[in-house]
């Protein structure tokens, strides 16, 4: 039922870090902490833990264990 929708959202996300990382001046961006936290996000979508939502949005606000 919500295949499409992930499969497309996986796919805007993965082609948008790619571009990021073509463009001029990537290495300064690709280094950045928000870019970076984005990234460790990303890992919990691998994650069997239940929550991956909550999780995502405390690493990113500053608010998670990780933070």
């Amino acid at each position: 039922m919500f295949y499409l929708h992930m499969r497309s959202a996986l796919i805007e996300t993965a082609a948008t870090f790619d571009r990021i990382q073509a463009a001029e001046g990537a290495d300064a961006v690709w280094r950045d902490r928000r870019l970076e936290k984005l990234r460790e996000a990303a890992g919990f979508l691998q994650s069997d833990e239940p929550q991956r939502a909550r999780r995502i949005l405390e690493s990113l606000s500053g608010e998670g264990p990780d933070a």
